[in-house]
């Protein structure tokens, strides 16, 4: 396919009048290539001159160069330049006005359609795709099914198909490649996760086609992420990227915020038994001024966070710089969350301690904080849902390193800003809606987590086993 976006140029006009036309589809014939029905004969543009820029699919390179030479013999003030990346790309280039001509040699996705409104699609050849084993690997032919378990993991070893006993090791395009993703359609089943067979009645199907699949989210969450604009691989490093960048964050801010509530309600506020009209506004002020820090929307965090902690303490983009900012984010919801913890306990249990002779601290220590636990722990886990699910933050502070972190002051990619790369970078949906199931059921956990840690804080303050 070759696209378009919005209004043409002539220059682009007359490219793809002539591709579709009798002359072009000679070419394209020519090439190797099976040519679409025409029945127009091109007619040349008197005069025609301008730049050109035809990108996208590899597999399409032969036939835009061939294109490209006939079309310069036509119109020789016509500069057509040929951009080889992949059929992704070159759609994507086309949708946003990058380019004249993007080509691609797989279908166009509906959400492309969506994504770049007003985008044309032309059909300008026909092709296939081979498959070619080393010439060691001598079998006797494959059906469909055994490429479809070679590929997805089912069968590692040749021996499983009459070829010599030695593993399977896959080489292929990138995931943004058209013959890739048409392979996929047509062999593998879209996003390599076939069917069950359930409709075919088929139980041995049924069970490989299970245990693909089984296998393929087990390799996507164990393998990490592979370099380039692609999004093959998996999301492992992601994964302990935000496991680290959780505990890290939790290690800064739980201190800071669980004692600043305890010092404004057990030392500077109504438990303190203190009446100073002064601390009051003192008090008043900080909670004000903690309650507008929670309305702040998180991208100003990340900017304070990457001129304070990146900038000026030149930490650079890191693990610590993230998770300096990740506890400027959740700090005022921890505090809050503890204050009202805190005064949801009596006041009757601070007043028994004390006349039983322990210290303030003592009180505050052994009595009023394993019964204002429950809210303390709610407050903490809504943090680290807030430190998973957050984007901004952390992409102007943490880096975007693929690679796992060794230490604090390394880059890192959590699993959401993996997520926000996959679809605005690299362009692939289907590793990106991968990511987003398991961020889905990270958050789903944590909820449950909170349910279940309240509700045992609950019972054990009330007696109950």
């Amino acid at each position: 396919h070759m696209v378009t976006y919005g209004e043409t140029t002539p220059a682009t006009d007359a490219w793809l009048a002539f591709v579709l036309s009798l002359e072009g589809q000679a070419t394209v014939a020519e090439a190797g290539l099976v040519p679409v029905p025409s029945s127009t004969t091109y007619a040349p543009v008197a005069g025609l001159s301008g730049e050109l820029t035809v990108a996208g699919s590899a597999t399409m390179e032969c036939l835009a160069n061939a294109l490209a030479a006939q079309f310069s013999t036509i119109h020789p003030d016509v500069t057509v330049t040929i951009e080889i990346e992949d059929s992704t790309a070159g759609i994507k280039d086309a949708g946003k006005d990058k380019v004249d001509v993007g080509m691609s040699s797989r279908e166009i996705q509906d959400y492309e359609f969506v994504r770049y409104e007003g985008l044309q699609a032309y059909t300008v050849a026909r092709d296939g795709v081979a498959i070619v084993a080393h010439p060691e690997m001598v079998v006797g032919g494959l059906t469909i099914n055994q490429v479809r378990d070679l590929f997805t993991g089912v069968i590692t070893n040749w021996q499983e198909v009459g070829g010599p006993d030695a593993p399977v090791t896959i080489v292929s395009r990138e995931t943004g490649s058209g013959a890739w993703i048409g392979f996929e359609n047509w062999v593998l089943g879209k996003g390599a996760v076939m069917s069950l067979g359930l409709e075919t009645g088929n139980l041995k199907l049924f069970v490989q086609n299970l245990w693909a699949s089984i296998k393929f989210v087990g390799r996507f969450l164990t393998s990490r992420p592979r370099p380039g604009m692609g999004g093959r691989g998996g999301i492992s490093t992601t994964i302990m990227t935000t496991v680290y960048l959780v505990i890290l964050t939790l290690l800064i801010v739980t201190p800071l915020g669980v004692g600043a509530a305890i010092y404004l309600v057990e030392y500077a506020g109504e438990m303190s038994g203190k009446q100073s009209d002064m601390l009051n506004r003192i008090v008043l002020v900080v909670r004000f001024a903690v309650e507008t820090l929670a309305g702040v929307p998180s991208i100003l965090y990340g900017l304070f966070g990457f001129a304070l902690f990146v900038t000026v303490m030149k930490l650079g983009f890191s693990m610590l710089s993230g998770a300096l900012a990740g506890a400027c984010l959740i700090l005022p919801t921890i505090i809050r969350t503890t204050e009202e913890s805190l005064l949801m306990v009596p006041r009757s249990y601070r007043e028994g301690s004390l006349a039983l002779g322990a210290t303030r601290w003592q009180t505050n220590y052994q009595v009023v904080l394993p019964a204002a636990m429950p809210g303390i722990v709610t407050g903490i886990i809504l943090g680290v849902g807030r430190i998973i699910s957050e984007t901004a933050v952390f992409y102007v502070t943490l880096g975007g390193s693929i690679n796992m972190p060794s230490g604090i002051m390394d880059q890192g990619r959590t699993m959401v800003l993996h997520l926000y790369s996959l679809m605005m970078d690299a362009n692939a949906p289907e590793p990106a809606m991968g990511t987003a199931v398991v961020v889905i059921v990270v958050i789903a956990m944590i909820n449950l987590a909170i349910n279940y840690f309240s509700n045992r804080f609950s019972q054990s303050m009330s007696g109950k086993s």
